[in-house]
């Protein structure tokens, strides 16, 4: 994976128990708490999805080989960023939108990009509408005989919780000049009705002409 807010959404954080010094629980815990639909909603409009999804997986590797103060350290920080974002103030919503709104109006369609790109750079890249709405990351790519078909969008979900896979047709993306992030000009309700993916539907014709004519329609 690749987070201004309102007062009402800043008690979802304050309200939140204190965290355990043991990583597993502490991992839990944010969990838990970015669960809560207001507090993923809070991460998104701060723009801090990416970081805390980084943070996520170092952390989950560094417990999986047994470190577990550096994983500790990893969540620690984690919960910094989470209390930032949930502080007024203290994270310039605006300059980070003016930046955001730069770099998505700057995107080039892939079909017309000059430069050559490795999947592993997109793997992961979030993906936002040229309104900067988030709109999910790129999980996986749909090779065909032509080359890319298809981006996999999973969206609705942050560490894992209530992910849901879409795939678009590769040529409906444009990317950003750094590469880390994708643009598909979609309103982000209407994405939630796009035909669901299942590894090895690209091969099905019904599935390919359903979301084809899906995105076309658009």
């Amino acid at each position: 994976m690749r987070l201004l807010i309102p007062a009402a959404t800043a008690l979802v954080f304050s309200a939140a128990p204190v965290f355990a010094q043991d990583c597993a629980e502490r991992l839990e815990g944010l969990q838990t708490m970015l669960g809560d639909e207001n507090a993923y909603s809070t991460v998104l409009r701060a723009g801090m999805q990416d970081q805390i999804g980084m943070l996520w997986d170092v952390a989950a590797l560094l417990q999986q080989d047994g470190d577990e103060e550096a994983c500790r350290q990893i969540a620690v920080a984690m919960e910094s960023i989470v209390t930032k974002v949930s502080t007024p103030g203290l994270v310039d919503g605006d300059l980070w939108n003016e930046q955001q709104a730069a770099r998505l109006e700057a995107a080039v369609p892939v079909d017309e990009l000059e430069s050559r790109f490795h999947i592993d750079d997109v793997l992961g890249a979030s993906v936002y509408s040229p309104r900067n709405d988030y709109l999910g990351e790129i999980d996986d790519l749909v090779i065909t005989a032509q080359g890319i078909g298809y981006g996999v969008i999973e969206r609705g979900g942050l560490l894992g919780i209530g992910d849901e896979r879409i795939a678009v047709p590769w040529q409906r993306f444009a990317m950003t000049a750094d590469g880390q992030t994708l643009v598909l000009d979609v309103d982000p309700q209407r994405i939630g009705e796009a035909p669901a993916y299942e590894d090895g539907l690209a091969q099905d014709e019904t599935w390919r002409s359903e979301s084809d004519a899906f995105f076309s329609a658009d």
